[in-house]
Formats: structure tokens, sequence, C-alpha cells
């Protein structure tokens, strides 16, 4: 690649005064001797970086940027107009708070703050635009898709190229590591048999020129293509049982929905990461949201396909693609700690500059990197180190690059200016140069917002992740194995026909016949029960997800076609599990009741399957018959009081009619009476028999009336007991139905559980659902 210009990264520093003389301009030529860039939190390393990376993008050349904090997604922030709308939705709304302005303030305030810091540096925005359309900015996320997401399957391929048995070995044992680490064993190369057998199946893959997925790798484990490790028999080395277990862990790993993001996306693929149509890339692999193990993991699949890539370039002494990592800690440790990143990038730190790959490393602790690592580093751009430690591991590393090109460190002059530093100065200290030199970096061309969410980071990407993931083929492998493991020989195992889309989920189905009997409810029922439990990680769990199955799976034993399968929990694969299913089973059937209503009044069941309302509706039939004869009962009970009562009233009003008719006799003779004492009277006769007759005819119709009003008295009297008979027998009735319909109304539920000698578990198995 030829170079159009050399980087202007800042101006030089007089180091007497601290004021800003000419402006730096480091050659691009240079980076191939590799990059370090220490300096403590606030010394501005990270402005220093980006600044680097902008003029080497302007000058065509690709980045690969290695992000763990974030903040390296700001070389995407790059807006030429310089106006408070561009910066506006960038801007940290909490820091405007603080500061006590509106979002729309502030954002002007960084506007003018950026146009007035590039201006004082001589930046245009012609230049930003140049910046801007120098190169296609693409931000990764593998195990995410906030970004553009990564299949990590690519990391698995055979390598490409001529490598020797050596390279092939170190690629082996960066890839092996990092699949141990990802799933919690942090492996010894020599010593762990897990290791052991893991590269000894990717090499022998590789060695017959085959590719292998994850998926392959998973089968192998537990039926290895090789019969002994070394002069140990396969079995004995690592049992079949403990390989078993290690199958189980790497396939829950990649079966969990977390893992599914690792699997699509963009392909594991360095050209693809270094060009996009016609324009050179800048990608950078933004890895902040990931655990530890999974950064480790990434980082080292990453590196190996780089390092493959590198192999197969024309040698040159020009950068072609520049590998950033920022925050290098961890990955590159001094001895005697060995993640498997280290050898890959010591690896690239000793030979990458033969193949044009310029390796830029930033940290704040110079104890964090590897001692190899730094003698190998051409340049070394130091910031402000308070730390006595820090000053000590840099100057050592400087004092080794500096023998191994015949020079010698003035140890005391180094020590003094490193400890006075000011932000955004740094001793930079190039071994093509004569001599060192201060120099004050620039104003970053692109917004220095800090680390950007994983919600503005799809905002970014939203039309290039759809892009990326659509039309860029993913890298090519070996096709979706039906990965099953061996269950124990008497276990049956089904796969569900119709299956829709996804992997297939292990469930537990057994089939148990029981019999239900009460004698009293006439009940004799043989019941079979269907059963299909999801397969959790604990045996435990299964008690607790029995479903009923109305009837037999429509399933059979052979499997799918390109099945792919969920976690398989190892449980399942365990011969002695299978009675504690039974057992699990069995205790379901035998705690599964049946309900029967039950009518205490009636002393009847219902029938199995008998709704409550159907049950009702029977016996309200059977009341009808009770209640007409109970009531029947009390009708003529009655009947014969109401009927004495009418006899009496009867009687009553005889003797009313008798009192009347005599007291109407007495009247007439009353008259007739006193007709004749008036004819005696007329005719001169005497009228005392006359007088005398009267008086006894009054007295006797005294006595008359006063039988009469005894009469109807007795009639009155009658006739209210019957109608209290009758009141009175409405209301017995009343209460005798009421009375039978509240009994008749109480029904209860009895629970009828099969019999445990009749509790038979006839079939248990594995369901593929």
């Amino acid at each position: 690649m030829d170079t159009k210009k050399d980087l202007y990264i800042g101006k030089t520093v007089d180091p007497k005064s601290g004021k800003l003389k000419d402006k730096f301009f480091y050659k691009t030529k240079h980076l191939s001797t590799h990059e370090v860039i220490v300096g403590m939190t606030g010394s501005g390393k990270t402005g220093m970086a980006i600044v680097t990376l902008e003029e080497a993008i302007l000058d065509g050349i690709p980045v690969l940027a290695i992000d763990p904090k974030g903040d390296l997604t700001n070389l995407l922030l790059t807006f030429p107009s310089l106006s408070a709308e561009e910066f506006k939705p960038w801007i940290d709304k909490d820091e405007a708070e603080r500061k006590g302005m509106s979002v729309d303030m502030y954002a002007e305030t960084v506007a003018e703050k950026w146009r007035k810091g590039l201006a004082s540096w001589d930046i245009g925005p012609d230049r930003l635009q140049k910046l801007k359309n120098a190169a296609d900015y693409r931000i990764f996320t593998p195990g995410s898709t906030s970004g553009i997401p990564v299949s990590v399957l690519q990391g698995f391929k055979k390598p490409e190229g001529d490598l020797d048995e050596e390279e092939i070995g170190e690629k082996v044992k960066g890839i092996t590591t990092a699949i141990l680490g990802l799933i919690g064993i942090h492996a010894d190369p020599i010593k762990s048999r897990e290791h052991i057998l893991i590269s000894t199946i990717i090499s022998t893959a590789w060695a017959k020129g085959e590719n292998i997925a994850i998926e392959d790798l998973i089968m192998r484990i537990q039926k290895p293509p090789f019969k002994k490790l070394g002069v140990f028999p396969v079995d004995s080395f690592f049992p079949k049982k403990d390989r078993l277990e290690l199958a189980m862990q790497i396939n829950a790993l990649i079966a969990s929905p977390s893992f599914q993001t690792w699997l699509g996306g963009a392909p594991l693929n360095i050209d693809y990461f270094i060009k996009s149509g016609d324009k050179p890339g800048v990608s950078v692999f933004y890895i902040a949201h990931l655990s530890e193990s999974e950064r480790m993991f990434f980082v080292t699949l990453f590196l190996q396909e780089l390092l493959s890539w590198m192999r197969m370039q024309p040698g040159t002494d020009m950068p072609q693609v520049i590998l950033y990592f920022d925050e290098i800690f961890g990955y590159f440790p001094p001895y005697p700690k060995d993640p498997p990143s280290k050898h890959a990038l010591l690896t690239l730190m000793k030979q990458a500059r033969a193949f044009g790959v310029s390796v830029i490393l930033a940290t704040q602790n110079p104890v964090d990197i590897d001692y190899k690592g730094l003698t190998n580093a051409g340049t070394w751009l130091i910031g402000k180190l308070q730390q006595e430690n820090d000053k000590d591991r840099v100057l050592s590393g400087l004092e080794g690059t500096l023998q191994e090109n015949g020079s010698a460190l003035d140890r005391k002059y180094f020590d003094k200016i490193l400890g006075t530093l000011k932000p955004r100065t740094f001793l930079l200290h190039d071994v093509h140069a004569d001599k060192p030199v201060l120099i004050n970096s620039r104003w970053a061309m692109n917004y220095l917002r800090g680390p950007l969410t994983k919600l503005q980071i799809e905002k970014l990407m939203a039309d290039k992740k759809s892009e990326a993931v659509s039309k860029e083929p993913v890298a090519e492998t070996k096709s979706k194995k039906q990965y099953l493991p061996d269950f124990p020989e008497d276990v049956p195992v089904l796969f569900e026909k119709n299956h829709g889309e996804g992997p297939y989920i292990p469930y537990v189905y057994g089939e148990v016949e029981s019999l239900y009997q009460n004698d009293k409810a006439n009940l004799y029922l043989e019941k079979t029960f269907r059963l299909a439990a999801k397969a959790g990680d604990s045996i435990l769990e299964i008690e607790n997800v029995i479903e009923e199955l109305d009837k037999s799976p429509v399933a059979d034993s052979t499997v799918p076609k390109n099945a792919t399968f969920g976690n398989i929990p190892n449980y399942l694969l365990k011969k002695q599990s299978y009675s504690k299913i039974k057992n699990i089973f069995k205790q379901y059937v035998k705690g599964n009741e049946i309900k029967l209503f039950y009518s205490p009044f009636f002393k009847e069941y219902s029938k199995n399957g008998e709704s409550k309302e159907d049950f009702v509706n029977r016996l309200n039939e059977r009341l009808k018959e009770v209640m007409e004869d109970k009531l029947e009962k009390i009708k003529e009970k009655y009947e014969d009081k109401i009927e004495r009562a009418e006899e009496k009233l009867q009687t009553a009003k005889n003797r009313l009619a008798d009192a009347e008719a005599a007291l109407r006799a007495i009247t007439q003779q009353t008259g007739i009476d006193i007709g004749a004492g008036v004819l005696s009277a007329l005719m001169g006769r005497s009228i005392r028999g006359s007088i005398s007759r009267a008086a006894r005819t009054t007295t006797r119709r005294k006595r008359a009336q006063l039988k009469i009003d005894k009469a109807k008295e007795d009639v009155e009297k009658a006739e209210k007991k019957i109608e209290e008979l009758k009141a009175e027998l409405e209301e017995k009735l009343k209460e005798k139905e009421d009375e039978l319909r509240e009994k008749a109304a109480r029904i209860t539920e009895k629970a009828v559980r099969p019999k445990a000698s009749s509790v038979a578990v006839k079939y248990v198995g594995v369901l593929f659902r």
C-alpha cells in the first residue's frame, strides 16, 4: 500500500518551558515496528490512540480495533459541520444536568469547544469530511445483536496457507484453551486431559483436511476418531463417563439462548473486516458487554484468525493494516501467566511487521504487559506515570529495546521526565529516531464522548447490521450434525413428528397404568396416564413440570434429518436416573385423585366424569319423589284435624240454626200473646194473665238469644280453627320442602385415589419434542 503522507499526531513540547512548538509528523512506515501507548487514567492515552488512528485512516490504512471499554466507538462520531445538531444525539444527558445545562445548551457548548479546539490545530471541516469518507466504519458486537454480530464458527475452520506444525499447534492450543475457558475450565495444555483430548480432535481433523464445527467437536469428544491418546487407550486416559460430562458442558453452552448470537452474523474473516467495497474497513470490536471468559474466547479466536490471514500475505515493510488493542490488561500479562491470547499477541509482535500488520497496544499499567512484548515495540508513547513499578517496567522495556539496537538508556533523564508529564503530553521514543521527543497530542477530529451504550451502538449500526448479516457470506463450515449422546441401551428414545422450527427439546415420557375402585360409588376404572416432563437441569425439577397428554405422542425412533438438539442434561444419560423418574411418575399417579360428588342426604355418588350440574339435576328428580311422599304424610295428618274441625263447625252451625228457629217461634208466640191481651182489654176482660204470659215469653227469648250468641261464637271458633289448621299445613309443607331442598343441596366431594398396588409404570423413555 502506498501511503500519501505522514501522520500529524501533535506538536513538540519544549521540555523546559512546556510550551508547544512545531507540528509533529510521525512517519507512517514506522508503524510497522509496532507501538505501545502507556499512561495512567487522565493522561490522554485514549485521545492519543484515536488521533493516531484518525491519521492512519486518512492515509488509507484499515483498522482492526479491539475495544474492551467502549471508547473506540467514538471513531464513528465524526461531525464535519461541527453543528450542535450533529452533537446533540450523542450528548450525555447526565453530564449536561451536572453542568446545569439543558441538552440543547450543552450540545452547543460541546460543538463550540470542538470548533475552537480543531481550529487551534489548523483542522477544518474539509478534513473532517475526508475522514468521514475515508473508510467504512463498523462496530461489531460478538455475543450481541446491538451492533453487527460475529459468527465464531470460522474459528474452527482448517487454516489456509502453508503453516508449519508449530504454527498449527499454537492455533489449536489457543482455540482449545479459549473453548475450555468459556465453560470455566482453566486447563494446562500439557497436563489437562480435557485440553489434550480436544486439541487432538481438532488437530486430527485438520490433518485430514477437514473443517470442524462445534457440533462435530461435541460428537467426537464422546466418540473420538482415534483409539489412543499417547500410549493409553482413550477410555483409560479419559473414561467415557467423564468425556460425556465434558460434551454436555459444551453442549449446554451452545444450546443456551445467550450463545445463539455467537453462531450467526458476520463471518470471522479478516478480509471482510479490512475492506468494504472500494473503501478500507475500520472495524471496532466492542466487547465491553461480555464476561471475562467470553472476551478471552473471542479475542483468542480473532487473533488466531488474524495470524492465519497474516501468514498468507506477501512480505512488505509498509503497514497494510493496524491492529489496535485498547486496555491490554489480562490479555498479554508477564510470566508466568499464560492466557490463550498471549502467545498470539507475542507472535504478532515478533512476526507481524514482515507482513505489514502494525500492532498498537495501550495500557494504564505497563506491568500488565509481557516484557518480551514491550521490547518488540519500536515506538513508545509514554504519558504520565506515578507508580514506581510502572516506571521501572517501562524503563526496563525501553532499555531492552535500545540494547537490541546497540544504544543505551539514560535512565535518570527518563525517570525524571516521566513523573512531570501533563495530560495529553507524551514522551515519544522511536527506535528510528535519534532521540526521544516530547509531544502534545492534537485535538481529536472525532467527538470523544466516552463509551457508547448498546442502544447508541444499535442506532449507529441499524442499516449496516442488516446488510452485513444478509449479504455477507457466513464462514463455510460443515452442516449441523445430528448430535445425540449415548443413552442407556434399554432406554427408548423417540422423536416427535411434524416438529416445527428450532432445536428438539428433551422430555422424559412415561405411561403409567392404574385402577380406581370404590364399591359404594360403583366405581371401577382402569386408567392409563401419559406423562411428559421437560428435562431441566436437575432431575428433581421433573415432578414440578409434569403434564398429562391426551394421547400417545406421534413419534418414532428415527433421528430426523439435520436435527439439532437443545441442552440434554447429564442425568438422562445415566441408567439409574430412570428408576428415579419411574418413581416420580408413580408418585404422581398415586396422588392423582378422581373427584366424585357425594350427597349425604341421598347417600349417593356421582358417576365418573359426571359434572356437578348433571349430578344435581339427577338428584332433583329423586327429590321430587321424596318430597311428594313426605308432603303427602303431612297432608294426611292435617286432613284428619281439619275434618274434625269442620265437623265441629257443622255442629256449631246446627246449634245456631236451632237457636235461631227457637227464637223465631218465641217471637211469633209473643206477637200472639200481645194481640190477645189487646183484645181482652177491649172487651173489658182482665189482662193480668196476658201480662204474666208476656213476661214468661220475654224470659224465654232472652234465653234463646243467649243460645244463638253462644252458637255463633262456636261457629267463629270452628272457622278460625280450620283457617289456622290450613295455614299451619301450608307452613309445615313449606318448612318440610325447604328442609328437603336444603339437605338435597348439600353436595360434598369425595377423592378416590388409585390403589397403590395397582399403579404400574409400563414405559419410561426420552421424547424429543
